[in-house]
């Protein structure tokens, strides 16, 4: 179908879909070497670096992967005009993509409407062929807008990640039906799939993974899991911010320089004594990181600081308050601003999150797998009080990350 697709000058979009484990990126790795023989130019583009990581592990070596961000050339931007929280971060493009005959996109579900419309506003048109299963998580603050049409889909049926005849295989199926509108009733329990276990007693003896759905319930499963709240030095803790894991070893006095995101260097004596501010602040530090330790912890810190830069700005009176505090400097209300936004600016560029590396969120879990894998359906469960089809698709994506078993609480 894909050397079809490639040849029908009329057709723009393919659709490779499937459950989990039918075989999806061996489909995927086939059509890549197929480009590669044949010099077609092209692109894989995933939603998250480590998704990339684990397409990288699977296709042809030195095959072209990177994120959809990446190559759509959007950054993360900050509008120092805000006067809403949700609004102070965006994306935008700086940049134009390179020229592609085809986009491979993967787990297309997760894909918003706008990061779609940008796909469709590239000169010249590529082709794109959209891998994924309609059952996965949907985006995050955006509309869902892939959805399959027209002659070119490929349905993959049969599972090889666990097999057909896996005791995995019939919860799977049954959360399939619940999503597709049946009846929603108890998953079937088998030895594979184990239901009411103390799953930190069970990961201490054999340590995977453990997925959970909020921030703050991955935050306290890792300390859970570690004995104690705050890292000591040895220790191997995770910075989400960079992907990057560490061995932990904490700063004896004010360190001289640390790294920030981008890999950059922060002095002291910078231009705007930003690395004093910090220490000040009362940060923490590593001898190379300005940190804030676990999840829920950085994003309450973030998402406080932000209120404030947004509030600040609503307190100007005129829709371009930067240019307005800067023109009127010394009033309180330009030295509010200007006290906010420092204290968010310096946090945002310059603060990591650091957390022990036990737990994750199902959203970041997408397109890894496991042998076993932990489930917190207690946590899970949480969903089931926002969108009922949200929590059949967590659990959904948390079951399919395994392998061989699940263990849930």
């Amino acid at each position: 179908m894909f050397e079809a697709f490639m040849g029908d000058a009329e057709a723009l979009d393919m659709y490779i879909t499937g459950a989990a484990g039918t075989g999806k990126t061996h489909g995927l790795a086939t059509h890549v070497n197929y480009c590669i023989t044949h010099g077609i130019n092209y692109v894989v583009c995933a939603y998250t670096h480590r998704a990339c990581n684990v397409l990288r592990d699977k296709l042809p070596h030195n095959a072209e992967v990177c994120t959809l961000h990446s190559y759509l050339k959007k950054r993360p931007t900050i509008n120092e005009h805000a006067v809403k929280e949700k609004h102070i971060e965006t994306s935008k493009q700086q940049g134009q993509a390179s020229d592609k005959t085809v986009i491979f996109v993967d787990e297309y579900s997760i894909v918003g409407e706008r990061d779609v419309m940008s796909l469709r506003d590239l000169d010249p048109t590529p082709k794109i062929v959209w891998i994924g299963d309609p059952h996965q998580l949907p985006p995050v603050d955006d509309a869902e807008s892939v959805r399959p049409y027209g002659e070119y889909q490929q349905v993959l049926t049969k599972r090889w990640r666990t097999g057909d005849d896996s005791p995995l295989q019939d919860p799977l199926d049954q959360l399939i039906s619940f999503i597709e509108g049946a009846e929603p009733a108890a998953l079937i329990e088998n030895d594979k799939l184990i239901r009411g276990c103390d799953i930190v007693d069970a990961y201490k003896q054999n340590p995977t993974v453990i997925l959970a759905f909020t921030n703050r319930r991955v935050q306290d499963l890792n300390s859970e899991v570690q004995g104690y709240t705050t890292p000591v030095e040895g220790d191997t803790v995770f910075c989400p911010t960079n992907r990057e894991t560490y061995t932990f070893k904490p700063a004896t006095g004010t360190p001289q320089s640390i790294t920030v995101p981008g890999n950059n260097t922060l002095r002291l004596g910078s231009k705007y004594k930003t690395l004093e501010y910090l220490v000040r602040q009362g940060y923490s530090f590593t001898d190379t990181l300005c940190y804030v330790f676990g999840h829920q912890e950085y994003n309450e810190q973030k998402k406080k600081l932000m209120r404030a830069a947004a509030a600040a700005n609503q307190a100007i009176p005129s829709d371009k308050p930067t240019e307005w505090a800067r023109a009127n400097s010394k009033t309180k209300l330009a030295k509010d601003r200007a006290t906010a936004w420092r204290a968010f600016l310096a946090f945002n560029n310059n603060v990591v999150c650091l957390d022990f590396a036990h737990a994750m969120t199902v959203h970041k879990s997408q397109g890894s797998t496991y042998h076993t894998v932990y489930v917190d359906t207690d946590d899970i469960g949480v969903a089931a009080n926002i969108d009922y089809t949200l929590y059949l698709k967590l659990m959904y994506v948390a079951i399919s990350r395994a392998s061989c078993s699940v263990i849930t609480n």
